[in-house]
């Protein structure tokens, strides 16, 4: 596996592999270099959607070290790849986070609908088949649930987590 993420870039596998140790350093904590594998994935040859799907789990690997406009720009410089109707509802959902970090609490009303509305979107993406978005992009929704005061939600969605077996 390490073989095949850091050093095969010709192996077929090569785009899964920097996705997969990515979401595993993400899910870790180790947010920067999280960033640098995503970043490669996004900028690897492959699939559109498996490098959306990198460029949206770079994007959250910069929000969680609170580089809200950086995260924003990655989502943009990659906004030809988002096809997938999934990873362009996960790309809004973290570009609107990202803006609404980066904005004073003053404009946070007009940012609303939208971050509630990917949110909507993400939550019945999630429903419907597998779940990339991965702990870190669940934890992303339950803080967005707080950040808007959606807190039973919020609540709601932190036991649906537990019960079903994530507990970092």
């Amino acid at each position: 596996f390490g073989h095949v993420a850091k050093g095969a870039a010709g192996h077929e596998l090569h785009l899964d592999g920097l996705i997969q140790y990515g979401q595993l350093l993400l899910d870790r904590g180790e947010y920067r270099e999280a960033a640098f594998q995503f970043r490669r994935a996004s900028e690897t040859k492959g699939e559109y959607e498996k490098r959306a799907r990198a460029a949206t789990l770079l994007a959250m690997a910069l929000l969680m070290q609170e580089k809200y406009t950086e995260a924003g720009e990655a989502i943009l410089a990659k906004r030809t790849l988002f096809e997938a109707p999934s990873v362009r509802n996960a790309a809004a959902l973290v570009t609107s986070l990202a803006r609404w970090k980066a904005i004073s609490p003053m404009d946070r009303e007009r940012e609303a609908p939208f971050l509630y509305r990917s949110l909507v979107a993400v939550k019945a993406d999630a429903e419907a088949g597998p779940d990339w978005f991965g702990k870190t992009g669940q934890l992303l929704v339950g803080r967005v649930y707080a950040e808007m005061g959606l807190n039973e939600q919020m609540v709601e969605h932190y036991a649906h987590l537990l019960a079903g077996g994530v507990s970092e």
